[in-house]
């Protein structure tokens, strides 16, 4: 796998990490949601920010393999992006 696949996965986990906060920063701002909400929000996806700031810090072949792992993801992301010549994915 290339740097493509790495920067297209770390984006894939930024967004599931960061999109539902952004949602409940718009419920907020809506009034649907009070402070307490959206403070807990906060606290509940910096916790989740830290953990996936591990995960992209790992060695790169760690990083690959996490991302294989991550099945349905890889294999969506895998039909539209054939492995670079040399690359063993078994």
């Amino acid at each position: 796998m290339g740097t493509g696949s790495d920067d297209e996965y770390n984006d894939h986990r930024w967004h599931e990490v960061l999109d539902p906060l952004y949602d409940k920063f718009q419920r907020w701002k809506a009034g649907e949601l009070d402070h307490a909400d959206i403070d807990k929000a906060i606290h509940q996806t910096h916790k989740l920010t830290q953990e996936l700031y591990g995960v992209f810090t790992l060695k790169h072949e760690i990083l690959v393999r996490s991302i294989q792992l991550n099945e349905d993801w890889f294999q969506s992301w895998l039909k539209d992006n054939p492995p670079l010549a040399g690359y063993n994915l078994g």
